[in-house]
């Protein structure tokens, strides 16, 4: 582990991450749109006066203009010479070609488009969503920014729906609508596919090949309208949806085209915005799962559509849109990037970004991510998707309401931004997450269980198929979380994993995870240190841990925190076990990315259905492919390009030692976190003896009548048949152990109903403890010495009243006692913080007494 922690390249220049960010900042206010579309006419709302404020008062460019000045200009006029020289053609050839280029890719905006989308889109979104939230200081802050410099929005992306609103969005305050880089699949979808051209979209095709026209073409186009500023450009650094709702690592490449101007002295400055949008219902979760599974994407077409159009009577609840600060190039660049390098250089030859600017750009990339996760809004769902996992197959409905709440201090406490329903009580808030999402769970008979309508019907392998798309989708809501609780989890962990409680070892296990996890969560680069001092004071803030100068280790009152995190990153330590031991075991020669998720698959499929792993999750392709990835940037997996591909190679020996690492420590971590009990304040009042009354002799002389009356029934031929085949020596002696049984049980009944609530009673080397029952009492000689040798005597006793509070009938295991009673050092031996082990009796209620 010391070996994987040491990877990490120290990065040079300004930090642009700091521990500043951990501390509470307030949030902006938001405001629901759509509250006045429902009151107003759409027609009347998209067909408004729209003149935007465009960048230092431009006049908008048309897009053939931007098409003509792409062509001309010295950039791409120096490829197309380059490329007519080399292959022996016409530089007019390659100049059609390049036309051809421009002809696919380019928009051409036109205000019409602009407004039937404005119409359809208020219609369409009125029917899906109850709400759709903005921060209104975000908007605020992005029209002054779109005045005065050149603007990109980066938005996060988790639906087809993304670009459409934010597009809504800005024409509703009336800002400049967005050029938008749109795959180049939408140009599939006949119709649909032109209007989104006319409403700004720009296509790329998915992967260049290497071809150095298009590449230039695209590249100066994207230069070409950021220059004339009179419109914001707008992009996905995820590159594509996240079908997990886990911010998928970033793309460079057009970051990289964007920041070019700036490097080049071409524009003073350039804003970059990120934007956060979150969905409290996504509308392809159900897709997503399948798309996971191994089912293959449908493919973008207008037919589709209009088939999907069903979904127009189900209900997504809210959106939230978090506009954040626009941020600046130029300050981010100040004191790091030197820039005279570009000046040596005519600009219009193409220039290989220098280690420096490579570096730079990938740590603005990471920066936005981390700035869109900050800003992400969770629902309760988020909470209750997170608790149910871990209490699956089914969890008692008041005990999950418990633990959302609990949840949702602790996530609040490191710093996530939930979104609660004003003045809906948490029972409210569960209950109105389950009727929204009532495909992925359900109430039945007081528990809460997945909606896996059929799950136990048809073969074992549907029967898994049908449940592992239940917990996927489940399980795309948790992820929400996972980005806000990953640094405090990876170090609840490894408190887990690590060999030992000591700072260095659970560093070491920290580092490493976090570089096998590097493409499942987002870190800052090259901060591995910096992030494990994130997480330790995250738990510190909750009392979970508490560090010294060579030790961390959770505090009795945070085990609960720290089992809880560390549960909810098992499936990954899990699944990624898997997966190493699929590779460890089954491929020895070299294998394709279509050769290894189909069969990881099918592996981790069998295993399921023998019943040896309940972890679903590892089904997921995502997962697969980012534990490949993983095992390339370890070293252990050689990744090498092909004619038509790349193909893999695995390292057995640096396999089998990563997964030695996994199997010696994944069984250490809980799988759920079932004990979780609720927290409350024990408050100490001393007990008031009550002087002996009349009453006691009544009670016994009723006692005694009773024992008496029962006899004479049993006399009489009134009891079972059973009991009347016993000789009247059995009866007698019967008799007699009922009324000492009794009388020590009422004894007990009547000591404690003078403070019915009472949990723990404390009297070290006083009178004894209550007993519940003359059985199974210990004598002296079963109490064992203490390690110093000094006898152990009663200190105090736990009550059964706590098992109501603990609410111990929820957790499908059996806890009970009568009463526990602790024994301690008579000599109070020991000292300092450290524990010591203590001997306690456990005395259960004999199958005579009842309360």
């Amino acid at each position: 582990m010391a070996a994987a922690a040491a990877r990490g390249r120290a990065r040079r220049g300004a930090p642009m991450y700091s521990q500043k960010e951990l501390t509470s900042k307030k949030r902006d206010e938001f405001e629901d749109i759509l509250e006045e579309r429902r009151l107003s006419s759409d027609l009347r709302y998209a067909m408004k006066c729209y003149t935007p404020v465009i960048y230092k008062g431009l006049s908008p460019c048309k897009p053939n203009a931007i098409k003509s000045a792409v062509l001309q200009s010295e950039q791409v006029q120096y490829v197309i010479k380059q490329l007519a020289k080399e292959m022996g053609e016409s530089p007019d050839i390659i100049q059609e070609e390049a036309t051809e280029i421009l002809d696919e890719m380019g928009h051409r905006m036109q205000l019409g488009a602009v407004r039937f989308f404005a119409f359809t889109l208020s219609k369409i979104f009125k029917q899906l969503f109850q709400r759709v939230c903005v921060n209104e200081e975000g908007m605020q802050r992005l029209q002054h920014a779109i005045q005065e410099h050149p603007v990109v929005l980066l938005p996060s992306h988790r639906s087809y729906v993304d670009f459409l609103m934010l597009s809504y969005l800005l024409y509703t305050y009336d800002l400049a609508l967005p050029v938008i880089a749109a795959g180049i699949d939408f140009l599939g979808m006949k119709i649909v596919g032109e209007l989104l051209r006319r409403a700004g979209a720009f296509f790329m095709r998915r992967s260049f090949g290497g071809n150095r026209l298009y590449w230039a073409v695209f590249a100066e186009y994207v230069k070409t309208m950021l220059r004339n500023g009179y419109a914001p450009i707008e992009f996905f650094l995820e590159g594509t949806r996240s079908r997990t709702a886990k911010t998928l690592t970033p793309k460079f490449g057009l970051l990289s085209i964007v920041m070019e101007p700036f490097f080049k002295r071409e524009v003073f400055d350039t804003y970059l915005v990120p934007i956060s949008i979150s969905y409290e219902r996504i509308l392809e979760e159900s897709l997503y799962a399948y798309e996971l599974l191994g089912v293959p994407k449908p493919k973008e077409s207008t037919s589709g559509l209009l088939k999907a159009r069903r979904i127009l009577s189900d209900n997504f609840g809210t959106i939230h849109i978090y506009v954040g600060q626009p941020v600046s190039l130029r300050t981010l660049a100040s004191g790091r990037i030197n820039r005279c390098p570009y000046n040596l250089v005519p600009r219009h030859l193409p220039q290989k970004p220098s280690e420096d600017i490579q570096e730079f750009v990938s740590d603005v990339a990471y920066k936005m991510e981390l700035l869109q996760i900050e800003n992400m809004v969770l629902s309760p769902w988020v909470l209750v998707a997170a608790v149910l996992l871990q209490n699956l197959p089914a969890m008692e409905f008041e005990l999950l309401i418990e633990k959302t709440l609990w949840l949702k201090g602790l996530t609040q406490t490191f710093g996530g931004f939930i979104e609660w329903p004003d003045n809906l009580c948490a029972k409210k808030a569960v209950l109105s997450g389950l009727a929204l999402h009532s495909n992925i769970a359900r109430l039945a008979d007081g528990h809460v269980v997945l909606s896996d309508k059929g799950v136990d019907d048809g073969a074992v392998g549907e029967v898994v198929f049908r449940h592992a798309l239940a917990v996927l989708t489940c399980a795309t809501y948790r992820n929400q979380l996972l980005n806000v609780c990953v640094r405090p989890g990876l170090v609840a962990v490894t408190l887990h994993m690590a060999p030992s409680f000591r700072k260095e070892e659970v560093y070491s296990c920290f580092s490493f995870l976090r570089d096998v996890f590097s493409d499942e969560f987002i870190f800052f680069p090259g901060i591995s240190l910096k992030d494990f001092e994130e997480g330790c004071f995250l738990l510190t803030k909750c009392d979970a841990i508490q560090m010294s100068q060579q030790e961390i280790y959770p505090t009795d009152r945070g085990s609960a925190t720290v089992s809880f995190l560390s549960a909810m990153f098992r499936p990954f330590v899990e699944g990624y076990q898997l997966i190493f031991r699929y590779l460890s075991k089954e491929m020895k020669e070299a294998f394709t990315e279509k050769q290894f998720i189909p069969g990881v698959r099918n592996f981790v499929f069998q295993l399921l259905e023998k019943g040896s792993t309940q972890c679903y999750e590892a089904l997921s392709s995502d997962m697969q492919k980012n534990a490949l990835s993983a095992l390339v940037q370890l070293g252990a997996v050689k990744k090498k390009k092909m004619p038509n591909g790349f193909t893999y190679h695995v390292n057995q020996e640096a396999v089998s030692k990563i997964l030695d690492m996994f199997d010696d420590s994944a069984d250490a971590i809980p799988e759920h976190n079932e004990f979780l009990f609720p927290e409350y304040e024990i408050l100490i009042e001393p007990e008031e003896p009550e002087p002996d009354s009349a009453d006691d002799e009544q009670e016994a002389e009723d006692t005694s009548k009773d024992v008496k009356e029962q006899e004479e029934l049993g006399a009489a031929g009134i009891a079972d048949k059973a009991f009347q085949s016993l000789d009247e020596e059995t009866l007698e002696a019967m008799a007699k152990h009922e009324t000492e049984e009794e009388k020590i049980f009422q004894m007990f009944k009547k000591q404690v109903a003078a403070e019915p609530e009472q949990i723990v009673r404390y009297c070290r080397g006083g009178e004894g403890p209550l007993w519940v029952s003359g059985e199974n009492r210990p004598e002296e000689k079963d109490i064992p010495n203490c390690v110093c040798g000094a006898k152990r005597i009663f200190e105090f006793q736990i009550m059964p009243q706590l098992l109501n509070h603990l609410q111990v009938d929820s957790l499908g295991e059996s806890i009970d006692w009568g009463t526990l009673v602790v024994y301690t050092c008579a000599d109070s031996c020991g000292g300092g913080n450290e524990y010591l082990e203590e001997f306690i009796w456990k005395q259960d209620y004999s199958m005579g007494s009842a309360l």
